[in-house]
């Protein structure tokens, strides 16, 4: 990749931010997974099809979240917990990706996955991933919301790797890089919904965030029936998630990734996109906000076989919790 004069982004970010060095991509790291949605599983190339109507953006969210479910070819990354590579796939057929110089770049921790290098709310690490949050110090430098590069830059960036972020290029086509640029760059210049319209961090409650309190539960109610109902029943316990939680549950206590399961779907599965490609970013962020908040109703939709639940007197849904 070319590199300007003004250097990368994470060195110019380093140096205009003056917030440490910028993880280098053979530290350990420690990733503070959080439960991901099981819905039921798809047979080989069979993802596209149910998703055929996305958007590019939507596509390029799931390629966000995990690229590898979206590929055409067998990929399983490199286990970070070994010290050998041994993965499958990928251009060295080990699971590692290369780096921006064309080296294998072993996976210390992050599974290549973009969402563990910039954070679910893409804010790296100033946002929930951060060191004053969940502490993954496998998130990158840059806050990507505050980022003003262009989009070929960012097409660059991705396809050929820059710093810590792997080149995605060896894996992934130009359409579907274009389609992770469009998404990043669709939430950070505000024609996607932004995390921020949805939640506000804070250190001092249960799951680090606060939801917005502009949600409307009750229209959050209608919008679970057309689009959450027919998968994980009326009271969302139909399918337990990651044997851990109800939709119920996922929705109250993990909205900071929730939001995107819902805006783009669950990679490789049956779930697509919940709301419609053609809704503005104003009325994508209402049926956010309204859903996150009509899931803090316990009693609506119940913890039914998972294995934990908001207490009483947990914060993080403010008034919406009942």
């Amino acid at each position: 990749m070319k590199r300007s004069a003004r250097g990368t982004l994470l060195t110019r970010l380093a140096a205009g931010l003056a917030l440490g060095t910028v993880v280098a991509a053979g530290l350990g790291c420690a990733v503070k997974q959080p439960a991901l949605p099981n819905y039921p599983a798809l047979p080989k190339h069979e993802a596209a099809k149910v998703n055929q109507n996305d958007d590019a953006r939507r596509l390029g969210g799931r390629l966000f979240d995990k690229f590898w479910t979206e590929l055409n070819v067998e990929f399983v990354p490199d286990d970070a917990n070994t010290p050998e590579p041994d993965g499958t796939g990928g251009p060295f057929g080990n699971g590692t990706l290369p780096d921006a110089a064309g080296k294998p770049m072993l996976n210390p921790g992050h599974n290549y996955r973009l969402e563990n290098l910039l954070g679910w709310d893409l804010h790296g690490q100033a946002g929930i991933a951060g060191k004053r949050f969940e502490g993954n110090h496998c998130v990158l430098l840059p806050d990507l919301l505050k980022n003003s590069d262009p989009r070929a830059d960012w097409v660059a960036r991705i396809t050929h790797g820059e710093d810590a972020i792997p080149a995605y290029g060896s894996v992934l086509t130009s359409t579907q890089i274009e389609a992770v640029v469009d998404f990043l760059l669709g939430v950070r210049d505000g024609t996607l919904p932004q995390p921020d319209d949805l939640f506000t961090l804070d250190t001092q409650v249960a799951g680090l965030y606060r939801l917005s309190a502009k949600g409307d539960a009750q229209r959050g109610h209608a919008l679970f029936e057309r689009t959450c109902k027919g998968c994980h029943g009326s009271d969302g316990t139909a399918i337990t998630l990651d044997d851990k939680h109800s939709l119920g549950t996922f929705l109250r206590m993990n909205a900071s990734e929730a939001w995107l399961k819902v805006l783009n779907g669950d990679p490789g599965s049956t779930m697509g996109p919940q709301l419609s490609v053609a809704a503005s970013r104003d009325e994508l962020t209402t049926q956010l906000q309204d859903l996150l908040a009509a899931g803090c109703d316990r009693t609506r939709y119940p913890k039914g076989k998972a294995s934990e639940d908001v207490a009483d007197d947990d914060a993080r849904c403010g008034a919406h919790l009942k």
